[in-house]
Order: C-alpha cells, then structure tokens, then sequence
C-alpha cells in the first residue's frame, strides 16, 4: 500500500474553514504504511473501525472504549474567547465561560448545521440557584440570536453545581441556540461539543466526545490505551494511573484548536514496545500537538540506544521567555525552527540511518542532511517524552496525533500528503 496523493476535495460546512479531506481512492489514505499511528480520529479512507483510546474514570477508576463519530462543528467551544457566540440578554463572558442569570436564551452560533441530520450535543453548566422545573435546552434555526424554539431538553432538575449535560438534535437550520428554563436563576457554561451523529463517507470520524463525557461526567478522564489506528495492533499503554494523560478535566474534554488532545503535564506519557523491534533501519516519526511551557521534551523516547533517547523532535528553550527552536536529532535545539509556546504544529523527523532531516509545518527545520547513528534499544518507546524507566525530558503540552514509520523510507510525496491532511485537520497552517 503506498501514500499515493489522490484528488481531494475540501469539504467546507460553513465554519470558515476545511474540516476534512474527502480521498478517492482509498489510497488516499494517510497512515499507509505506518508501523503504529495514535490519533483523536480515524481517518478518510482507512480500513480502522475500533476504538481510539480507552479511558479510565477519576472518581470510581472504571474505564470505557471510546470510538469515533462523525466532524466536531462548533468553534471556541471552551470560550477562549466569546468570539462566534451571539448572546442572549443577561449573559456575559469572561474567564473562559458564559455567565448567565434568568436568561432563556443563552448563546447561539452558525455551525452550519444541515436540516434534517442528527448531532450530538454536550453542554458542561456550573448551576446556581435552582427551580423545580429547571433545565436546559437546545434549539437549531436561521439565526442564533433570534431563535427562541422549539426547544428539546437537554436534562431537567439537576442539581446545584457543574453538570454535564447531553441531547442529540435534529437540525432544522444552520444554528445552534443555547437556553435555559427562567428558573435556573444563574450558572456558566465552560464547554460545549456539537458532533454529527454519525460518521459522513468519505470524511474523517473523530473522537465520539459524547460517549466519552457520558462516561466520564462531570469528573476528569485520563487515557489508558491509545489504540494503533493503523491496524497493526501495536497499543500504547499506562497501568500507573499518575502517568496517565489526561483527555477530560472536570467534564471538559482537552482540546487544542478545538479539537480533541491528550494532556501531559511533565509526568505522563504511554509506552508501547511493539515498535522497538521494528526499528532496525530507517525510522520516521510525525507528530501534531502543542506544547504548554518552557522546556527541552521528546514527543519519542526509547532508551537502550546508541542516542540515549530517541528524539523525533528536540523542542528546547533559546534564551527568550516563550520561545523553542525545533530542530532534527543531534542538532543544537537552538539552531532549528523557531516556535512559540500554545502554537499547534505538525512535525516530522525522518532518519535513513546516515542522515536526519526535520521539518516543521512542511517547511525544513535545521539538521538536514546531518550525520546522525541510531540504533534503538530494547526498552519499550514512550509517547510523551519520559522513557519507560521515568527518566529524560518529559513534555508539558498537548499531543493529538503521531504515526510513526519503522524501517521504511516515506517519499516526500507521501510525507507531505500526511502533513497537509494533518494540517487541515487540526487546523495549522501547513505548507
């Protein structure tokens, strides 16, 4: 199976931007050919059908499979800003939520939802004040600063206190309208998902997040398994429940770029040794994520090696508050390509042995054609920098996708198939 670039076609859903790739044919298929891919999403074109990670419950430990629907739609679902959000009288924005008292229309906003389809919805509410007949409702139609109803419940009484709520709609318009009964005197919204109900052919499927905060509630959700979406079955796992990522925090699901993430703090990270024996030639390690602080880290690391660590990418301080310099392995992290801390990217190191090359969002970073030996140990390679010993550099960020191809060399035809798909995914500007 090779990368084959195919024509593709943008498929925009009136949000501003492109949110998938349509592929034809199935060759078009991003992950050919990888040795293991872990991901918040199945996509356009692969044979994958399971789950993407299994996630277990702060509150009681239980832990759930969870699989993948169809397109997350709604912008600035964690407010970073109240940008998109038309509001209603008596709401307000302000650290990172919608304030709201005795308001029955709380915020819309344009999705482009199509009439007819399904989507799910999830709402996390801080309640205060309290009626007998109190609840939350949605609502679709033309305009998300008129629309007043019919409205569909998304869950009566609740108590006091944060709540996540959840419904599945039918659109009859592109707007979502948030609302509340009068007699929820007051309460903030901190999040909101709105996902099609199902899976659309020839897009990619993401991340179900209203099976995943209908199992992990209002409490926080950290990753167990992260699935090989690439079909070889080579899991990443963590049994130390304080090394594992996180993927909710108190009922909200970890994005970047609105988009679902797992979180690593500096001390988490998964570990899979299906890899480390395929890793006798050529290697190339792709990743999409963000980090959150000032730091050198490893997205790969493995220890055992002639490298002591094997770095699919080395992000380290240059002098400057907030700033990192990506660079290929071996290089001085220094001397590579200038990044900002909160700033998603999509990189990809490739290593033939006698050389490394390095690339940034498409563009070539420092290290290229630099002699470098690697030769990968026993030990199992870890997602998220600390080895399986708990040593090296951990990162502190969020990492949302990696495939990493073991004694192959991907053509730059198929390298930048992979990066751009990735970039228009996830949002980031990709060349």
């Amino acid at each position: 199976m090779s990368f084959g670039i195919s024509t593709r076609t943008a498929i925009d859903v009136g949000l501003g931007g492109i949110i998938a790739f349509k592929t034809n044919p199935p060759d078009g298929f991003v992950f050919a050919g990888a040795a293991a891919a872990y991901s918040m999403r199945i996509p356009a074109g692969s044979p994958y059908s399971g789950p993407l990670p299994r996630v277990r419950r702060s509150n009681d430990n239980a832990e759930l499979d969870i699989g993948a629907t169809g397109a997350q739609v709604a912008l600035n679902r964690t407010f970073a800003t109240a940008s998109g959000w038309s509001l209603g009288t008596g709401v307000s924005y302000g650290a990172n939520q919608l304030t709201f008292t005795n308001a029955t229309r709380i915020a819309g906003q344009d999705m482009g939802l199509v009439t007819g389809r399904s989507y799910q919805v999830c709402v996390t509410v801080n309640k205060t004040g309290a009626g007998p007949t109190s609840a939350m409702r949605l609502s679709t139609g033309n305009s998300p600063s008129t629309e007043t109803g019919p409205f569909t419940v998304i869950a009566t009484n609740p108590p006091n206190g944060l709540n996540v709520f959840r419904a599945t709609i039918t659109a009859n318009g592109p707007c979502l309208v948030i609302g509340a009964d009068t007699n929820i005197l007051s309460g903030s919204i901190n999040f909101v998902s709105v996902q099609e109900a199902t899976a659309i052919p020839g897009q990619d499927a993401w991340l179900d997040e209203f099976a995943l905060l209908g199992h992990v509630g209002i409490n926080s959700g950290f990753v167990t398994t992260a699935y090989d979406v690439s079909g070889n079955g080579r899991n990443a796992t963590q049994t130390t429940t304080a090394n594992q990522p996180r993927i909710v925090n108190a009922g909200v699901v970890d994005t970047f770029n609105n988009k679902p993430a797992m979180f690593n703090d500096g001390t988490r990270w998964l570990a899979t040794a299906g890899i480390s024996a395929l890793t006798t030639g050529p290697v190339t390690a792709n990743n999409v994520g963000a980090f959150t602080s000032i730091q050198s880290y490893r997205y790969f690391q493995s220890i055992g090696d002639t490298f002591a660590g094997f770095q699919g990418w080395t992000i380290g301080a240059g002098g400057a508050n907030n700033n990192f310099y990506a660079s290929a392995p071996g290089i001085s992290n220094t001397s590579g390509t200038l990044l900002t801390s909160n700033t998603g990217f999509v990189t990809t190191a490739v290593h033939t042995g006698s050389a490394s090359s390095g690339f940034v969002n498409g563009t070539a970073s420092a290290g290229t054609g630099n002699s470098f030996t690697y030769s990968v140990g026993t030990a199992p390679i870890t997602i998220g920098g600390l080895s399986a010993a708990g040593t090296g550099s951990a990162m502190t960020g969020y990492v949302q996708e990696q495939v990493y191809f073991a004694n192959t060399n991907i053509s730059t035809t198929a390298r930048q198939a992979l990066e751009r798909n990735q970039g228009a995914a996830y949002g980031i500007t990709v060349a």
